[in-house]
């Protein structure tokens, strides 16, 4: 009985116990991104700018631009890859989304309101980008021959 007694408290001291484990809480701090290159000119070169629409051609080829003249676009920043697309004439701002791929090759434009915003409302790809322009044309050949040339103001 003895050694029972022994054996029963060794075993009891050899259990792992129930205490809760203490928490490191140095992995709780929040992580800091750093953004790329694309995404500092991105952000630097068209985010939250005023553009205008230099050159317009719809999918039938046909220049639209005066359709243009008055309006002023913003794309606001959501994060690096998406946020609000804002259209403003005549003092009426209607609000749609773009959101774009990793590598910025591909810009998605959503906008509605006035019917010649239609026009915006497929998947672009850029011709050429620079600090002073986007020319974009469709990412699928099917939405026609539609060019856009966005300036910042």
């Amino acid at each position: 009985m003895k050694y029972r007694l022994v054996f029963f408290i060794i075993l009891l001291f050899s259990l792992p116990g129930c205490k809760k484990k203490s928490e490191d809480k140095t992995n709780d701090l929040p992580t800091i991104y750093t953004p790329n290159a694309l995404e500092k000119w991105f952000e630097t070169s068209v985010l939250n700018r005023e553009s205008i629409i230099q050159f317009a051609k719809d999918s039938a080829g046909i220049d639209v631009t005066h359709l243009y003249d008055s309006t002023i676009f913003i794309l606001r920043k959501k994060t690096y890859h998406d946020g609000p697309f804002i259209a403003t004439k005549s003092g009426k701002s209607d609000t749609g989304e773009w959101i774009a791929n990793a590598d910025y090759s591909k810009l998605t434009l959503k906008l509605t309101g006035e019917p010649e915003y239609k026009i915006f409302n497929i998947d672009w790809k850029f011709k050429s980008k620079s600090t002073s322009k986007l020319d974009l044309i469709p990412w699928f050949t099917f939405d026609g021959d539609r060019n856009l040339v966005i300036v910042p103001k």
